[in-house]
C-alpha cells in the first residue's frame, strides 16, 4: 500500500536529481575543469577509500569471524556517511540484491547517527577554536557614505505648496518584489520542459545501464555481479552530462532553468 509506494520512491527521487545535476550550469572548459575536478576526485576518492578500508577490516576481522555476517556490510559506512540518508535508502534494493537483507535500515541508522555525531563534533570543534583563537573573525567595514546624486539633491529641495490648481501626478507603479531566491519564478511550461530534459537524461542512462548489462551476459564471475546490482542513478549523471553538451552545441541553453 502507502508504504511500499514510499519505500520505491527514495531511489527514482535520487535518479531524477543526478538526472537534473549538470542540466543548468554551463560546463566548463577542459583546461579550466581539469584541476578542481581532479582536485574534488582526489579527496572524494581518499575519504571514500579510507571509509571501505576501515570497513572492510571491521567486517573481516570482527563481524564475519564473530556473527558471521555478509561481506556486502563493508559498503554501509562509505554509502551512508558520505552518501547520506538519500544514498542509504536508494541503495537498499541493490543490498537486498547482494544478499544483505536489512541493509537498507543499517545505513539509514548508519546515516543518522554520522549527521548527529558530525553536528555535535563540529559545534564542539567551533566552540574550542574560537574560545582558543583559532578562528580568524572580520569585522564588517562600515560602508561608505555614498555621493550626493542629482536625485538626491532634488529630493532634498522642499517641494512647493500645492494650491487648489495643482493636479496630483499619477503615483509611480510599484515594481514586483523579487522571489526568496532573487530568480524570477518559472511557469508550468518550463517546469514541464526542464522535467523531460531531465527525463532524457535517465532514460540515457537507463539504456547505457541495459547495454552494460547485454554486453556483461556472457561474463561471469565480480564483474557481472557488479554491473547486474549497478543502480541507475550514476549512469543518469552522464546523461545529464551530455544533454546539457547538446544544449550548449545547439545553442539552446535556454530551455534549461537554473
Amino acid at each position: 500500500g502507502v508504504c511500499a509506494f514510499w519505500s520505491d520512491l527514495p531511489l527514482v527521487l535520487l535518479t531524477l536529481v543526478f538526472g537534473a545535476l549538470l542540466l543548468g550550469k554551463p560546463l566548463p572548459r577542459i583546461g579550466a575543469l581539469w584541476r578542481p575536478v581532479a582536485s574534488q576526485l582526489l579527496l572524494a576518492l581518499t575519504l571514500a577509500f579510507g571509509q571501505f578500508l576501515v570497513a572492510s577490516l571491521a567486517v573481516m576481522l570482527l563481524l564475519q569471524p564473530w556473527l558471521g555476517v555478509s561481506p556486502v556490510m563493508a559498503c554501509l559506512i562509505e554509502v551512508a556517511y558520505e552518501g547520506g540518508h538519500g544514498s542509504a535508502a536508494a541503495m537498499g534494493p541493490t543490498y537486498e540484491r547482494l544478499g544483505l537483507v536489512g541493509g537498507e535500515a543499517l545505513g539509514l541508522a548508519m546515516a543518522t547517527v554520522g549527521l548527529l555525531a558530525s553536528t555535535l563534533v563540529g559545534g564542539l570543534v567551533v566552540v574550542v577554536a574560537r574560545g582558543r583563537g583559532w578562528l580568524t573573525v572580520f569585522a564588517p567595514t562600515a560602508a561608505a557614505d555614498p555621493p550626493e546624486t542629482p536625485g538626491a539633491l532634488e529630493a532634498s529641495v522642499p517641494a512647493p505648496a500645492a494650491s487648489e490648481d495643482t493636479v496630483p501626478a499619477p503615483a509611480a507603479p510599484r515594481a514586483a518584489p523579487p522571489s526568496a531566491t532573487g530568480a524570477a519564478p518559472i511557469g508550468l511550461a518550463a517546469w514541464s520542459v526542464n522535467l523531460a530534459l531531465a527525463g532524457i537524461a535517465v532514460a540515457i542512462g537507463w539504456l547505457a545501464l541495459e547495454g552494460l548489462q547485454w554486453w556483461a551476459q556472457g561474463s561471469e564471475g565480480v564483474l557481472r555481479s557488479v554491473i547486474d546490482a549497478l543502480p541507475v542513478f550514476p549512469l543518469a549523471l552522464v546523461g545529464s552530462l551530455l544533454v546539457r553538451l547538446v544544449l550548449e552545441r545547439s545553442g539552446s541553453t535556454a530551455l534549461a532553468s537554473a
